[in-house]
């Protein structure tokens, strides 16, 4: 099974189009930012690290498995394996980058003024979105995967 140009682009693109739209709105409504957005990345980062944790256990588990189990087995046969791997990889890559850079605009808190906050913050939505459209994409992969067995 190989990914459709949607289905392997979807949480980059997503991503860019909320940040985008975040963007012009904010500077088009002259919009600030709150008092503190502090409440805000803590509940990010616990959220960010727990997603991390449960992608990189599955695919421990995942690769973790004898190569003669009847689901390896299938999911190669399938031409899934490959997939599965990839997109696990992606939603763990986007979770850890969402959790380092919560935790550098939690201790940049101070500095909503600066022009460039604006910009780092749009970099995070972007990231932000994009983690929960890969971890998306591999639960229903999964899903997919576990009906059809």
């Amino acid at each position: 099974m190989k990914s459709n140009f949607f289905e392997r682009w979807y949480p980059q693109c997503f991503g860019s189009f909320v940040a985008m739209l975040f963007l012009y709105i904010y500077t088009s409504w002259e919009m600030s930012f709150p008092q503190s957005t502090k409440d805000m990345f803590q509940a990010v980062i616990n959220i960010s690290a727990i997603a991390v944790g449960f992608l990189a256990t599955a695919y421990s588990f995942i690769l973790a498995l004898d190569t003669n189990r009847p689901v390896i087995a299938f999911l190669k046969d399938a031409d899934v394996y490959d997939l599965m791997i990839k997109y696990l990889m992606s939603a763990i890559r986007f979770s850890f980058l969402t959790t380092i850079v919560a935790v550098i605009w939690l201790l940049l808190d101070d500095f909503k003024t600066s022009q460039w906050y604006l910009y780092g913050f749009t970099a995070w939505l972007f990231l932000a979105i994009a983690a929960i459209c890969a971890c998306q994409r591999s639960i229903y992969l999964f899903s997919r995967i576990a009906l059809n067995r």
